[in-house]
């Protein structure tokens, strides 16, 4: 291979340090027959060679070889590219998964720390700041199935007004229910994608059951402390009436065993004995419906009801008592109200409303009205007492609910549940319009 200032060495050299022509396969003609010389051509990057003269059809079957082998190589060379992408994308996901697992083992550990609610759901928040998003906000749902916010974390203040329009919302779901929902937000110059939503819905799974846990065991120290206040309260309550009749009885014997008798003195301890085991017998019956309201052995038995004879009747029953802390009781009704309803529990219900009238508006009248509206019976109790702050409304139709303390004013808490559930079994409705130093407007509805 002769060429003018530059020979065949040279030539193959020079296409091998193109990059483009680093692979093409090389075939070197020459005339040469020169062992040494063939030995530094293959090394110097020729494939081939061949001594002139040449047949062409060998010459052919060599370039068809070459090429054949060419092709093979940057096959094989596509795939060892391919596999070495595949195993860094296969490394990479590894990582991935690696730091999600444990960012997720992490979290479900700073979780379990604590059952305390409030703790929770501020751990919660902070758990997905910064790892998942600049900004994190936890809304729980309420009893009546709204959400309500409350936590809140931010890489910084400023990064909290993200939130008014999150870039992401993840359920937050344990048990079969929902207790809320985790709001993601990122700053535009942060990118986010399937990653951090993947982070998002474990944390949310981890932290939803956590959430759930901490609600419940919220419940049942609620409860516990229900429980612990209403045996100390009932004890209370059972022992009051059982004071006075004692006293009674042993200044009876006293006058008894005395020189002469004293029929006034002795009326009004007889009155005073009759009036206590009354009371002592109204306390057994609370606590005995309100356990068998929650074994559900409620039973209605159904009957003509004159609803405003009804409320009469038991308005003259409590006479002597509405007398005695000064209330005047006035029904107004302008027509009969009669439905199938059961009587002994009606009475009940408005005894209940009657008697809390009268603990809370001693000294103040208290109007009733009995009407039929629409397809319903109404009646209304309204007293000019203490009042009802709004956030206690729906508390004191609650078990062992009640709006003020007991030390003040006695009760196990028990009437006004006892009344919701009675009228509830009726297919009825009770609510309460109150507001502190206004009085209240209690209102029971019964279909007709």
């Amino acid at each position: 291979l002769m060429m003018p200032r530059i020979h065949g060495e040279q030539i193959v050299a020079a296409i091998r340090e193109v990059p483009d022509l680093a692979t093409t396969p090389i075939i070197v003609l020459t005339a040469r027959s020169d062992v040494a010389l063939r030995v530094r051509l293959l090394h110097g990057g020729a494939q081939d060679y061949m001594l002139k003269p040449f047949a062409v059809d060998e010459l052919i079957a060599r370039i068809d070889n070459l090429i054949s082998i060419k092709r093979a190589r940057d096959v094989l060379r596509a795939e060892v590219v391919s596999s070495r992408d595949d195993v860094a994308e296969l490394a990479e996901d590894l990582a991935r998964r690696t730091r999600q697992a444990r960012f997720v083992a992490n979290a479900s550990i700073a979780l379990s720390r604590s059952l305390d609610y409030q703790t929770t759901l501020s751990e919660v928040a902070h758990l997905a700041v910064p790892d998942i998003a600049d900004a994190c906000a936890v809304d729980v749902v309420t009893e009546d199935g709204s959400l309500r916010r409350v936590a809140i974390a931010a890489t910084e203040p400023e990064a909290e007004r993200l939130l008014e329009t999150p870039g992401s919302v993840v359920p937050l779901e344990a048990r079969d229910h929902r207790v809320g929902v985790l709001s993601l937000a990122w700053n535009a110059q942060r990118h986010h994608g399937c990653r951090e939503l993947a982070l998002a819905e474990e944390l949310a799974g981890s932290a939803a059951l956590a959430i759930d846990n901490a609600a419940l065991y919220l419940k049942a120290r609620t409860a516990v402390g229900l429980r612990d206040e209403f045996l100390s309260i009932a004890s209370h309550e059972l022992r009051t009436p059982l004071q006075p009749p004692v006293i009674a009885a042993q200044t009876l014997a006293e006058s008894f065993a005395g020189d002469g008798a004293n029929p006034e003195m002795h009326r009004k301890l007889v009155g005073t004995v009759v009036r206590q085991v009354d009371r002592l017998r109204v306390l057994v019956d609370e606590l005995l419906d309100g356990t068998r309201i929650e074994t559900g052995n409620l039973s209605l038995v159904r009957e003509r009801v004159d609803l405003g004879a009804l409320v009469q009747s038991v308005i003259e029953r409590c006479a002597p008592q509405l007398e005695r802390v000064g209330c005047a009781t006035t029904l107004h009704q302008t027509a009969p109200v009669v439905g199938d309803w059961d009587r002994s529990r009606l009475e009940q219900v408005v005894s209940n409303l009657l008697a809390n009238a009268i603990k809370f508006a001693a000294g103040r009248p208290v109007d009733i009205t009995c009407a039929r509206v629409g397809a319903r019976a109404r009646l209304t109790f309204r007293d000019h007492g203490i009042g009802i702050a709004p956030e206690r409304h729906a508390q004191i139709f609650e078990r062992f609910g009640r709006a003020v303390s007991a030390r003040h004013y006695g009760g196990l808490g028990l009437g006004l549940y006892i009344c919701r559930r009675i009228v509830e079994a009726h297919r009825g409705s009770i609510t309460v319009e109150s507001r502190p130093g206004t009085g209240s407007v209690f209102t029971v509805e019964l279909p007709l």
